[in-house]
């Protein structure tokens, strides 16, 4: 599964990095399309970890940050994973004649609002029909009064509201699910996908297995935010990562 998920992560960077507009691949009999919700510069202040040899190259340089949304579609059905800020994808879907309505199921890697910002317009749900799948643990951590009070993620608070916000048009559409402590994927929640533990970014960031026979795609969410840096010295990290020694650990284990 490892050398699979390696395969796989470097394919996730060349589609979720470096195109700028709707792409379109297939997995078995599995139609996927990637779109581009946004797109932003950064200065790379969040990345740490790196070597001084390393960090001396990165002071005169931005960080090209994209937000996609993965569509895939098999057996009649429309499955997105992580629907962005809700700014591009959704006119682009539209464009390929997938309209919100048509959305079956939305599997969440995580709860950040470059995730989940695009479930809700105007406080009303864009994606009428459909289930959304979060991990227990995720779910647990976003909404637990306790960790809203808890002064030690004072910087979270305005994370937890907006959470709140995102997921109460869905409350009754809401499946949660658990994974295992081990770095492996467990059957499928629904024909085709399979979540896999990538904890660390957030307490239950999940990845997913995308499969049809033997052929298969990961995603894998927040895994990496400089793949190309990442890939290479798991132990780079950014202060997007609430566990970043969890994080860390994670992305060395998936890579051995």
């Amino acid at each position: 599964m490892k050398k699979i998920a390696l395969v796989l992560v470097l394919f996730m960077y060349i589609s979720f990095n470096m195109l700028y507009a709707s792409s379109s691949y297939k997995i078995g009999n599995i139609n996927i399309r990637i779109f581009e919700d946004s797109a932003s510069e950064r200065e790379p202040h969040f990345i740490k970890g790196l070597s001084p040899e390393i960090a001396a190259n990165f002071k005169n340089i931005k960080i090209k940050m994209h937000v996609n949304v993965l569509l895939a579609s098999v057996d009649g059905k429309n499955y997105l994973f992580d629907v962005g800020y809700g700014r591009n994808a959704i006119k682009d879907m539209a464009l390929n004649g997938i309209n919100p309505d048509d959305i079956d199921a939305i599997f969440i890697s995580h709860l950040h609002g470059d995730h989940i910002d695009g479930l809700v317009v105007d406080g009303k749900r864009t994606f009428t029909n459909a289930k959304v799948y979060i991990n227990e643990d995720e779910l647990n951590f976003w909404t637990s009064d306790k960790n809203i009070n808890d002064a030690n993620y004072s910087e979270l608070s305005s994370r937890f509201v907006n959470v709140k916000n995102k997921l109460q048009p869905y409350l009754s559409d809401i499946i949660t699910f658990n994974v295992d402590d081990k770095l492996t994927h467990l059957n499928e929640i629904v024909p085709h996908i399979s979540p896999v533990n990538l904890k660390g970014h957030t307490p239950g960031h999940m990845g997913y297995i995308i499969s049809d026979g033997d052929d298969k795609l990961f995603f894998i969410g927040d895994l990496y935010h400089y793949l190309g840096i990442q890939l290479h010295s798991a132990d780079v990290y950014t202060t997007f990562d609430i566990d970043s020694k969890k994080a860390i650990e994670t992305r060395t284990n998936i890579l051995e």
